[in-house]
């Protein structure tokens, strides 16, 4: 026998019965919710290993074009210098005192790099005054690697030749 201090109430019953129910629905999404996340850190993982890698191919390219920008400077550095030292005047000037008589220049070109190269192209009247200005250059220390090239020989002998300024201490 039941009396009413014993008795459940249907009710309260009903009630838990839905509680228990909302608690199962949040289980089950709460389970679901971390299966998927769980699946999307994969792909955030390999999303984050790209970006990584493209960070390191950045900061890669970066430092080889900070190393070649200063590398550039260095030598613009340098060839700057070497436009100090050896302004085209004074090349020519240094040029012009080694020439012959009977040679004179057609054109002359300066190229200023890692060192100063100087390509003439000359007149002789003879290939005796040829002779001695290539003889000349050689023996000058203003000037070295001198490389005679094309000549043309019909009376007068139109030549040209390469060399290398020395600098200053030569």
């Amino acid at each position: 026998m039941m009396d009413f201090r014993t008795r459940r109430d249907s009710r309260l019953a009903v009630a838990d019965a839905i509680l228990l129910g909302l608690a199962g629905l949040a289980l089950a999404t709460s389970v679901w919710s971390a299966l998927r996340a769980h699946g999307e850190l994969g792909s955030v993982r390999a999303a984050l290993s790209a970006v990584q890698a493209e960070v390191a191919s950045a900061q890669a390219r970066l430092r080889s074009l900070a190393a070649h920008r200063s590398g550039e400077g260095e030598r613009l550095a340098a060839r700057q210098e070497l436009t100090v030292e050896a302004p085209p005047t004074r090349l020519l000037a240094e040029v012009t005192a080694l020439l012959p008589e009977q040679v004179r220049l057609r054109s002359v070109n300066l190229g200023y790099g890692d060192v100063v190269l100087v390509d003439l192209e000359v007149e002789a009247r003879t290939a005796a005054a040829w002779d001695e200005f290539l003889e000349r250059l050689s023996r000058s220390r203003h000037f070295s690697s001198v490389r005679p090239g094309e000549e043309q020989r019909d009376g007068e002998v139109r030549a040209a030749v390469r060399m290398t300024w020395n600098g200053e201490g030569s």
